[in-house]
């Protein structure tokens, strides 16, 4: 079963923003594909960092 999701909305510079979709383009990956593996990577290192323990 999945996940139910939430929205995250997000004010970029104009300039970071086409950076990133060129960037993520140019790699054939999807900018949200990208933002979510991030934000994995450092909820875990901020979690470890705070002495949280995941289920």
């Amino acid at each position: 079963m999945d996940e139910p999701t939430k929205r995250l909305s997000l004010d970029l510079p104009a300039s970071l923003h086409t950076r990133f979709k060129t960037a993520c383009s140019a790699t054939n990956r999807k900018m949200v594909a990208e933002l979510q593996a991030y934000i994995e990577t450092r909820t875990s290192e901020l979690e470890d960092e705070a002495g949280v323990t995941r289920k």
